[in-house]
């Protein structure tokens, strides 16, 4: 005969514990399907430039892939400030995201007194789409053809000549600061909100010197609107061969920039990883390849997040010495 009194016990054991796990059970949050409405990918810079366009490839590809509406929302200003803290206080669920910048996550926590976000705290990296090498463009004006006589002219007419930037502590800014302290060299910074700002200045000789992605500058420099005088990478650039490195040239300087899509820092893992796997695919695509690497002189490297969250462990180590060598402090906007 069966133990009537160890069974009874035994059931009301199973019904205490059923009954101590249902709250939590019932107080856990459903797994919500994603994505369940629009998504928005916010770019810290104006349309028109590198940024802004692998931000529009990539809403298109989640847009196909997923069937959503995905907008591109430009918020250029402050050096990504404005777009970092809209997106940084967003509900984090993978709608809002951020198409970022090395220096809006690794420079700016450097070199301002005070910032309106946390680039470890407020954000999650996704996937680091791109990454690129940085020319100096110098306006037909200048009368030198190589870094040397560049350096020899702005030492000959020192404070005559400005430069442009993506705007203060952008990695074109703390480039040209190094390069001026490495080289003995006086220029007037004059910032500007984007590639798309600052490359017209230059063309019409507001400024006379721009540290630049390649952007689709190659048509200007073969028609002799634009000089480049250097390539600041450890080789030289396969769109631009001609090219010398500036360690060639006599200034072992060394500076690149990338874009990369992050998002709210409490945003579910599993959203997250379906992001990354569909940006990392669209990055390694022939049609990326087609759209931005070759007319942009960009590397396409689709690097997931936690290849990414390496990426950005590395940059706070490499430009903590750059800004400490350029002495580049700021005060918030």
């Amino acid at each position: 005969m069966p133990d009537l009194a160890a069974l009874r016990r035994r059931h009301f054991h199973a019904l205490a514990l059923a009954a101590l796990a249902w709250p939590a059970a019932r107080a856990a949050p459903p797994v919500m399907p994603f994505p369940s409405r629009p998504i928005t990918i916010v770019v810290m810079f104006p349309p028109g430039g590198v940024a802004d366009l692998v931000a529009r490839l990539a809403a298109a590809e989640l847009a196909s892939l997923w069937g959503q509406p995905v907008t591109v929302d430009n918020r250029a200003g402050a050096n990504g400030q404005i777009a970092a803290e809209l997106v940084a206080r967003s509900v984090p669920d993978g709608h809002t995201l951020m198409l970022a910048s090395d220096a809006a996550m690794s420079i700016n926590p450097l070199v301002y007194a005070r910032l309106r976000y946390d680039p470890k705290q407020d954000f999650v990296p996704v996937c680091q789409m791109v990454t690129a090498a940085v020319y100096l463009f110098v306006h037909p004006g200048v009368p030198a053809t190589s870094l040397p006589e560049l350096v020899a002219w702005l030492k000959a007419h020192p404070g005559r000549a400005a430069y442009g930037s993506y705007g203060l502590g952008s990695s074109p800014h703390l480039l040209t600061e190094t390069f001026k302290q490495m080289t003995g060299t006086d220029l007037l910074h004059v910032p500007y909100k984007g590639t798309a700002d600052a490359m017209p200045a230059l063309l019409n000789g507001e400024i006379q010197v721009l540290m630049s992605l390649q952007g689709p500058t190659l048509p200007l420099v073969q028609a002799g609107r634009l000089k480049v005088l250097a390539a600041f990478s450890a080789q030289r650039q396969p769109a631009m061969p001609d090219v010398p490195t500036a360690a060639e040239q006599g200034v072992p300087l060394e500076g690149g920039g990338w874009f990369g899509i992050v998002a709210p820092r409490a945003t579910p893992p599993a959203v997250v990883e379906r992001l990354s796997h569909a940006l990392s695919g669209l990055a390694r695509s022939p049609g990326f390849h087609g759209r931005v690497v070759l007319p942009f002189g960009v590397e396409a490297v689709g690097r997931p997040a936690a290849a990414f969250a390496e990426q950005l462990a590395h940059d706070e180590q490499r430009y903590a010495r750059m800004v400490k060598a350029a002495n580049v402090r700021l005060d918030a906007l």
